[in-house]
């Protein structure tokens, strides 16, 4: 009679496959068991992995930032840099002369609107552009030579930035000007160009973000 060769295909009613995705082969078991997953004399028992949960889904982060957030996300204070010397007329002068420390306004400012408020009440800098005569930006370390219809906006690169809202961007740009150039190239399918919104919305103190940030070609 022929032996009966055995049946290698076949497996045992107390075998269960083992799936790849779910174990992994861990160093030998000093204490071996006998679980029919392992041939005789094999020193490796097979580990059950479980699959990695996320007990909290992340929240959804909206593609573009309104003027709120963004500012809430960069908030912080500014001083004012410019002087209190007037001139001969008692108007704030325009000089870039030494000027001491004890001249200095030193205005703890904590928002861009507020900002805009002291340069016109105190320093009498406004966006008047019908303003005649030329002057010179006595912010210190400036001196620029410029006309008094643009003096404020000269100064206010000094003291804030434009703040891309599109949160997986988030350039800046030392111009109203360069930030609507930035989004029609950046992100012409988004409207930010043509949005009717202040010129001021997006804007935060540099102070807030770090000088080593700021792009003009942004």
């Amino acid at each position: 009679m022929a032996s009966q060769q055995p049946n290698y295909n076949r497996l045992s009613p107390d075998y269960s496959a083992i799936i790849p995705s779910q174990f992994h082969t861990e160093a030998p078991a000093s204490n071996w068991e006998l679980n029919g997953r392992h041939a005789p004399g094999s020193s490796f028992r097979q580990v059950r992995i479980e699959a990695a949960i996320d007990p909290a889904p992340r929240p959804q982060v909206p593609a573009v930032l309104s003027a709120a957030e963004i500012q809430h996300q960069y908030s912080g204070s500014m001083q004012c840099k410019l002087h209190l010397v007037s001139d001969l007329f008692g108007r704030p002068s325009r000089t870039v002369e030494s000027i001491p420390t004890e001249a200095l306004c030193n205005a703890e400012l904590t928002t861009v609107g507020e900002l805009l408020r002291h340069l016109k009440d105190v320093h009498d800098i406004t966006g008047n552009h019908a303003r005649m005569g030329d002057c010179c930006c006595a912010w210190p370390g400036c001196g620029k030579g410029l006309k008094e219809s643009s003096y404020l906006r000269h100064v206010l690169t000094h003291c804030i930035c434009w703040v891309c809202p599109v949160y997986a961007c988030l350039k800046t740009a030392p111009r109203h000007e360069a930030l609507l150039s930035h989004f029609e190239k950046c992100h012409p399918g988004l409207g930010l160009a043509g949005s009717s919104s202040s010129q001021y919305s997006y804007t935060v103190f540099k102070t807030a973000v770090g000088i080593g940030r700021l792009s003009s070609d942004a």
